[in-house]
């Protein structure tokens, strides 16, 4: 990605963890020799209701981040 720019990461898996996930995407920027910085994350709306974000149904999840 061209420097400026705003990456949307997005899963909707349960089978990858938040933290996972952004640790994923935290090393492709590296291994691309870009800095990003996290500007906003996001999960499932009320419709889809959870205990926590470690609970198997938190399968929607998105990271966005300035690069």
């Amino acid at each position: 990605m061209k420097p400026n720019s705003l990456l949307l990461a997005c899963s909707c898996t349960h089978y990858v963890d938040h933290a996972e996930f952004q640790h994923t995407v935290i090393q492709a920027a590296r291994q691309s020799n870009r800095k990003i910085q996290l500007i906003d994350i996001g999960i499932q709306g009320f419709d889809h209701p959870i205990e926590s974000t470690e609970d198997t149904e938190s399968y929607l999840k998105y990271y966005a981040y300035y690069v």
